[in-house]
C-alpha cells in the first residue's frame, strides 16, 4: 500500500471498527438481560416477562412432575413445595396447570387462564393475553407417558397495569418472530439486529474515515499535479488558490511551492530575455561587417582576398547562429514576432507541398556531398499553422539528417496520414546512429553528440532544438529513435484540419 490516502484511510477505519467493536463487547458482556428467566436465571427481582423457550422448559418439567405422582394430596403438596412455590418466588408470577381438556389440576388462576389453556393444548404453542400490566401465558408440553399438561403463568391479582404490551422478541405471550435470513446465514432476530448494528457501525466509520483522509491528502494530490505542471514547461502554475482557506503545514508547503515556482519563472523569463536581447543586438554588428567585407573585396589582392573569404564564412555562420537564437527564443516564448520574419497569422497550410519542396531543396544541395534525399510517400493533408516555423522544423530535420548520411546513401523522408487524423513525417537516415540513453536529449539546446554528431558537420545544435519548439507551437509531438538496420529515424506528429 504506497498511497498516503489509503494508509490514512485504513487507520482510521480501523481505528474506529477496533474502538466501537470493543465498546460492545464490553457492553454485552456487562448488560443485564430484560429479564432473568431468558438465561434460566431468576436471580435480580420478580420479572412481569417470561421467554417463549423458559416457558416451554418449565411447562415440561411441571408436565413430568406431575405425571409422576399418583393424585395423593401429600405428592401433590409435595409437588407444590418442590416447584410452584419457588416458580412463583422466583417470576413473581402466578401458576397453574391444567389437562388437556383445560380443567383445573393446581392453581388458583383467573377464568381466562382456563381458556387459554384449552387454546395452548389444541395449538401446541404459547398463547396469551395481556392482564394487569402483564401478559397471561399458557404453553401446554407432553409428559413421559404421553398425556399433555398447560402451564400458565398470570400476573399477581394486586398488579397495576404498566401501560402497554411487552416490547422485544423474547416477551412471554409473544411469539417468536420467524428467522431472518442474513449474508447466507439464518439467524434470529435479535442476532440480525447484532449484525445490522455491527454493519451500520462499520459503514459510518468508513465514511468518516473516508473524508477525514481526503481532507488531509487532498493538499498533496494538488501539489503533485502542480509539479508535474511545473515539469512540464508551464512556469505560471501556482498551487496557492487550490488550497482555499487551510491554514496547516500542508497550506503552509502549497505557498512555498508557489514562492519556488514564481522565482522559477523569474529565471528563466530573463534568460530568454537576455539570450533574445543579446541575439538581437549582435545582428546590427554583423550587418555592418558583411558590408564591410564586401567593401573590402572590391579593393583586396588575392591573397587578402582568401582571408575576407574565411571572414565571410565564420561571419555567415555567426549570423545563422543569431537567427536560430531569436528563432528558438521566439518560440519558447509562444509569440512569434515579426523582427524574426514569422507572422502571427494561422494560416492553412498545405503540409504535402511543403514537404516535397523541401525535400527537392535538400536533394539539390545533397547531390554535392554525394549523397540525397528520397521522398518516398507524401499524402496530401493540410494543417493550420505558421507555413515558416513548419517549413524551419522540417528542413532542420531533413538537413541534419543529410549532414550525418554516409557517403552514396539517400536519406528517406514520407508523410502519411494517421487515424485520429494525424499527419506523421518520418525522415530517416543510414549513418551510426546515437547512444540510446542521448536520444531523449537530442532536442535540447547546443546538445552534441560527440561520437556520432560531431563539430565537423558545422552545425551549433540548435536545428533539432528549433524543431521542437515549432512542433509542439503547433500542437504536434517529436521524438528520434535508432532505426533497425542502422541509423537515426526522427518522427513528427502534427494535427490536421478536418476538412
Amino acid at each position: 500500500m504506497r498511497s498516503l490516502f489509503f494508509k490514512i484511510f485504513a487507520c482510521f477505519w480501523l481505528s474506529h471498527l477496533l474502538v466501537v467493536s470493543l465498546v460492545f463487547a464490553i457492553l454485552s458482556a456487562t448488560q443485564e438481560p430484560r429479564d432473568g428467566l431468558r438465561r434460566g436465571d431468576w436471580r435480580g427481582g420478580p420479572p412481569r416477562i417470561v421467554s417463549g423457550e423458559v416457558l416451554a422448559r418449565q411447562a415440561r418439567a411441571a408436565a413430568a412432575l406431575w405425571d409422576s405422582q399418583n393424585g395423593s394430596v401429600e405428592e401433590k403438596r409435595a409437588v407444590q413445595e418442590k416447584y410452584f412455590d419457588p416458580l412463583e418466588r422466583a417470576t413473581g408470577l402466578r401458576a397453574a396447570l391444567f389437562d388437556a381438556r383445560g380443567a383445573l389440576l393446581w392453581g388458583q388462576p383467573s377464568r381466562e387462564a382456563g381458556a387459554l389453556a384449552l387454546r395452548a393444548a389444541r395449538s401446541g404453542e404459547v398463547e396469551f393475553n395481556p392482564s394487569r400490566g402483564a401478559f397471561t401465558t399458557a404453553r401446554g408440553a407432553a409428559a413421559p407417558s404421553g398425556a399433555i399438561y398447560v402451564l400458565t403463568l398470570q400476573p399477581p391479582r394486586d398488579a397495576r397495569p404498566a401501560g402497554g404490551p411487552p416490547r422485544g422478541p423474547f416477551a412471554v405471550g409473544r411469539r417468536p418472530g420467524p428467522p431472518v435470513r442474513l449474508l447466507g446465514l439464518q439467524l434470529d432476530r435479535r442476532q440480525a439486529y447484532q449484525i445490522a448494528q455491527l454493519i451500520s457501525v462499520f459503514v459510518a466509520a468508513g465514511i468518516v474515515a473516508f473524508g477525514l483522509a481526503r481532507y488531509l491528502t487532498a493538499p498533496t494530490v494538488k501539489l503533485r499535479r502542480a509539479t508535474h505542471q511545473l515539469a512540464g514547461g508551464d512556469l505560471s502554475t501556482r498551487v496557492g488558490p487550490a488550497m482555499g482557506r487551510r491554514r496547516d503545514e500542508l497550506a503552509d508547503l502549497g505557498r512555498d511551492f508557489d514562492l519556488m515556482a514564481a522565482r522559477i519563472e523569474e529565471l528563466m523569463l530573463s534568460q530568454r530575455r537576455l539570450l533574445g536581447d543579446i541575439s538581437h543586438e549582435l545582428g546590427s554588428p554583423l550587418a555592418r561587417l558583411n558590408v564591410a567585407l564586401e567593401l573590402a573585396q572590391q579593393g583586396a589582392d588575392e591573397e587578402t582576398r582568401g582571408y575576407l573569404a574565411r571572414i565571410e564564412r565564420e561571419s555567415g555562420r555567426l549570423n545563422t547562429l543569431i537567427g536560430q537564437l531569436l528563432t528558438l527564443t521566439r518560440l519558447e516564448n509562444a509569440r512569434p514576432d515579426a523582427q524574426s520574419g514569422a507572422s502571427d497569422e494561422v494560416v492553412a497550410v498545405d503540409l504535402a507541398q511543403l514537404v516535397e519542396d523541401v525535400c527537392a531543396d535538400a536533394d539539390f544541395e545533397a547531390q554535392r556531398l554525394g549523397r540525397g534525399v528520397k521522398l518516398e510517400r507524401n499524402d496530401p493533408c493540410r494543417i493550420a499553422g505558421n507555413a515558416e516555423l513548419l517549413r524551419s522544423a522540417v528542413e532542420n530535420v531533413v538537413r541534419n539528417a543529410v549532414l550525418h548520411a554516409p557517403q552514396s546513401s539517400s536519406v528517406e523522408v514520407s508523410l502519411q496520414m494517421e487515424n485520429p487524423p494525424t499527419a506523421l513525417i518520418r525522415v530517416r537516415d543510414y549513418g551510426s546512429g546515437v547512444p540510446d540513453e542521448a536520444l531523449s536529449l537530442l532536442f535540447r539546446p547546443f546538445y552534441r553528440v560527440a561520437e556520432a554528431r560531431d563539430r565537423q558537420s558545422g552545425g551549433v545544435g540548435l536545428g533539432l532544438s528549433i524543431t521542437q519548439r515549432a512542433v509542439e507551437f503547433h500542437g504536434g509531438t517529436v521524438e528520434a529513435f535508432n532505426a533497425q538496420g542502422g541509423g537515426l529515424l526522427i518522427e513528427i506528429r502534427l494535427p490536421v484540419i478536418n476538412r
